[in-house]
């Protein structure tokens, strides 16, 4: 009897582990963009996300990997406000594949799909020192095209 309750738990824990995995992957990105844009325009939040799509090229198995590689992402965080929503809403689309990656116009006119940034105000990181880069709220994007791929 307490073989079978012990089997049945195990079954019952793991079906509930494996339907909030799901959900934890969008949670995760969104926290991520949370983290990196609060307070920020819908387009500054999706441009965040953009780098994140242009970092794991568009798939959807690597966003999670891409947004926990060290020092290149804020460290999760969350709220049940109206910019966690948007979040939330940004990483589903993701993860769904009906998200659209955003882009900004150049110093060329050429539009791009940026896959850095950084806070604007800030001292400006060596990777980005004397490349072009566009300010959108209180964040600086820009494209590098060259990114950490492993941890």
């Amino acid at each position: 009897m307490l073989k079978s309750l012990s089997i049945l738990l195990i079954l019952m824990l793991s079906n509930s582990a494996l339907a909030s995995s799901q959900r934890s992957k969008e949670e995760y990105v969104a926290s991520i963009i949370y983290a990196e844009a609060l307070g920020q325009s819908d387009y500054a939040k999706g441009l965040v996300a953009t780098t994140i799509w242009v970092r794991s090229n568009g798939d959807s198995k690597k966003f999670r990997k891409v947004c926990s590689i060290p020092k290149q992402y804020a460290r999760p965080q969350r709220n049940d406000d109206k910019d966690w929503q948007d979040c939330l809403s940004l990483a589903k689309r993701m993860y769904k594949g009906t998200f659209t990656p955003l882009s900004i116009k150049n110093s060329k006119g050429k539009w791009v799909q940026p896959d850095h940034f950084y806070l604007y105000g800030s001292t400006t990181p060596f990777w980005a020192r004397g490349m072009w880069q566009k300010r959108v709220d209180d964040l600086m994007f820009l494209k590098l095209g060259r990114f950490r791929t492993k941890g």
